[in-house]
């Protein structure tokens, strides 16, 4: 152990750690509060950044504005052209307020907007617009409305 001592002191002297390129910068008080504010600055647009890209693609901001909700409410009819839902002896409409439970047990109400020619329903929820296929129905309930309690 002595031995590997005084190897390394030997090679210490012999080869300056400044002159060799491995040395240790000095860094002053200065240059430690400048990356930390930089670090600081980074962190603050970053956080910025992502909380903008969360914003502009959360589900409920697509239904937002009612200018907005008509332009999307068109394009909807205009896609699920078929007012009405057969199921189990059962019509729903369009416009009436259903919970739909399909066959691998997810379960979402809303207003019932149309079906298309390939046999896929169109429900508004409160957050999004969720289509699926008329075979992965397992149960539809129709949901009285306030007005009508």
């Amino acid at each position: 152990m002595q031995a590997i001592i005084s190897l390394i002191s030997q090679v210490r002297q012999a080869m300056p750690l400044s002159d060799a390129g491995l040395g240790v910068l000095p860094i002053s008080v200065g240059d430690v509060l400048f990356a930390l504010i930089l670090a600081f600055f980074i962190l603050l647009i970053h956080r910025l950044i992502s909380r903008f890209f969360a914003a502009i693609f959360s589900p409920g901001r697509y239904l937002g504005s009612p200018e907005h909700r008509k332009i999307i409410m068109k394009k909807c009819y205009e896609l699920f052209p078929i007012k009405s839902l057969h199921f189990n002896g059962q019509t729903y409409l369009r416009g009436m307020k259903i919970r739909v439970t399909t066959i691998a047990d997810k379960t979402f109400e809303g207003i019932f907007l149309g079906v298309n020619n390939e046999d896929f329903f169109l429900v508004m929820t409160e957050k999004d617009l969720t289509a699926d296929m008329m075979d992965n129905i397992a149960d539809i309930l129709l949901i009285e409305n306030e007005e009508e309690s």
